[in-house]
């Protein structure tokens, strides 16, 4: 059965924006002006960024969906006979070919092929850079007209959370993992030990994208209905 992959893509928010700065534009101050050009720019570059994270992870995909199902298939042999890599295997179920295609933890660079690192380390970047930017899009965007309160709750998550506070009391998963798969995209985190398994899972970069592209469309097209006409 095929699988079903929601790419995320920015372009149609990108115009809805266009219009929304175009009807507040008169009633702007001059520090709201500059907030709002701050945020257009951020739009493109996160449709910029979806579309090299998209690539650089369908070309690993690509080159490591048999690797990954060689894999998985050692460790749930391994798991069948052994008790305590039977449960990490259930404290971990999205370990699978559909979902996440590979994983790598700390020092786990000789474990990926030559041909990949510096894919993988492209991916794992532009990842990171991706929820930076996309983080300080919701908190600037929340100071213009009729978008105040706007948040995005998966975006923080992975970008506090994860990426700048993952030791923190309200995260505690310090454990530096990165995967990426065919229906998540790149996946923060991606691999939990122990007490790790449970606080803030990412669910991948592909449908936080499209949740968050979701939730500017219905916020601008609400804050459009409310300006004059």
């Amino acid at each position: 059965m095929a699988v079903s992959i929601e790419f995320p893509s920015f372009r149609s928010v990108i115009g809805l924006f266009a219009r929304y700065g175009k009807a507040v534009a008169p009633r702007l101050s001059t520090e709201q002006t500059l907030i709002l050009q701050e945020a257009s720019g951020t739009l493109a570059d996160l449709q910029y960024l979806v579309e090299e994270i998209i690539a650089l992870n369908s070309s690993l995909i690509a080159r490591s969906e048999q690797r990954a199902r060689d894999l998985l298939d050692s460790l749930r042999q391994a798991g069948s006979t052994d008790p305590e890599f039977a449960k990490f295997l259930a404290d971990n179920p999205n370990l699978q070919p559909s979902s996440i295609s590979s994983v790598h933890g700390p020092e786990g660079e000789d474990l990926i092929p030559e041909e990949d690192r510096d894919v993988v380390r492209d991916l794992r970047l532009k990842t990171e850079q991706f929820y930076q930017l996309a983080h300080r899009f919701t908190k600037v965007v929340a100071l213009l007209p009729s978008l105040q309160g706007f948040e995005h709750k998966p975006t923080a998550v992975v970008r506090n959370q994860l990426i700048e506070h993952p030791e923190g009391k309200a995260s505690k998963v310090p454990f530096d993992s990165f995967g990426y798969g065919t229906v998540t995209g790149p996946v923060v985190k991606a691999l939990r030990l122990g007490k790790e398994v449970g606080p803030h899972p990412d669910p991948g970069l592909y449908p936080n994208a499209v949740d968050l592209i979701r939730a500017l469309t219905e916020a601008l097209s609400a804050a459009l209905a409310e300006q004059p006409q």
